[in-house]
């Protein structure tokens, strides 16, 4: 149990708090796919240079269009070849 307690104490101070709250720190990459309605869009934090990919959302909520999904650079230098990663892939099928 001390090692739990010890563990969570430890991710929760090395935490990067990046999420973004707002697009401000954001750079977008936009990736034309073939087979896809719309262009997938890309974020990197000029923060800590992590990715996030925007992926649309049924409107169950008035306000709520898309939802950002973590990703990594990979992910991104895969869409741009015309490749659909799996990760990505998994996010469109739950929440588009």
């Amino acid at each position: 149990m001390s090692q739990l307690v010890w563990y969570f104490f430890d991710g929760f101070s090395n935490r990067r708090n990046d999420f973004p709250a707002s697009m401000d720190s954001l750079t977008e990459y936009i990736v034309d796919f073939k087979g896809h309605d719309h262009p997938f869009t890309f974020w990197k934090s000029n923060k800590t240079g992590r990715w996030w990919i925007q992926v649309p959302v049924k409107p169950k909520k008035k306000h709520q269009r898309h939802r950002l999904i973590p990703c990594s650079y990979n992910d991104y230098l895969m869409a741009s070849k015309g490749e659909l990663p799996d990760r990505i892939s998994s996010a469109f099928g739950r929440f588009a």
